[in-house]
């Protein structure tokens, strides 16, 4: 394994996403940003010149979009290709399969923490033979995602990301919602690269947060018998059991 810091380069019309994650690979001693790029052919371009060892690719640029970056880089070949994360709003199956098959490495649905993204970064450069290229399948995901966005949970917070990531585990083996403090929290601790009690802390926020300023009709919709029931707000477990609840449901 290199000592040398993971070259980034990222594809994104987004000024604003592009700040925040340049913020984010600043943070970190292991990585460097060495370029942006606004538009596909640009991409490209720098993609020849910098020689990066991550391309974080939006699919929809100007110019040239991330679909025609990747079969474009598939005809170039070029001398070092680099490994690529793809991120999209659209959190369609068979786009990721598609761009997986032109030779993507990652796809990550928007909207994401860049902590974790960084934490992807370090795992395609690191770890490419451990990491499934999408788990879990992306429907799961845009479920939870649906019924985040309409109980109104912020999706600024990093503890959106935590819940998401929460209830996904939790769909995925049970024993982790009755063992929140042994395995879900610190599992989750361990994909973001923090503390469990971060974990904790920064659910507890969000689910307050979502719980005073977030879709009431929705809340009294799902909660509605804990609301009856008691006026206080829902524990981290029984809010996560609740969606998971919901995703099982809905599928």
């Amino acid at each position: 394994m290199t000592s040398e810091p993971i070259k980034i380069l990222m594809a994104d019309d987004s000024g604003d996403l592009c700040h925040i994650v340049s913020q984010a690979v600043k943070r970190r001693r292991d990585m460097e940003l060495v370029g942006v790029a606004h538009d596909g052919w640009q991409a490209l371009a720098l993609l020849s010149e910098r020689q990066p060892d991550v391309l974080l690719l939006d699919l929809i640029m100007p110019q040239l979009d991330g679909i025609g970056v990747l079969e474009e880089l598939g005809r170039l070949k070029p001398v070092k290709r680099p490994k690529v994360i793809v991120f999209s709003a659209v959190g369609a199956e068979s786009l990721a399969n598609e761009v997986l098959s032109l030779g993507a490495d990652y796809y990550i649905i928007k909207p994401f923490q860049p902590d974790m993204l960084c934490t992807r970064i370090w795992q395609v450069v690191h770890e490419p033979g451990k990491k499934p290229q999408h788990t879990p399948p992306i429907p799961l995901v845009a479920a939870v995602n649906r019924i985040l966005h309409r109980l109104g949970v912020p999706a600024e917070f990093k503890g959106a990301s935590y819940l998401r990531e929460a209830v996904l585990l939790v769909l995925e083996d049970e024993r982790n919602l009755s063992e929140v403090t042994k395995r879900l929290y610190p599992e989750i601790g361990r994909r973001f690269g923090v503390s469990p009690a971060l974990v904790e802390r920064n659910l507890r926020h969000v689910i307050e947060h979502t719980w005073t300023f977030g879709n009431i009709e929705a809340l009294y919709d799902v909660f509605g018998a804990t609301i009856r029931a008691n006026s206080g707000k829902p524990t981290n477990s029984s809010f996560i059991a609740r969606i998971a609840d919901l995703v099982r449901l809905s599928s």
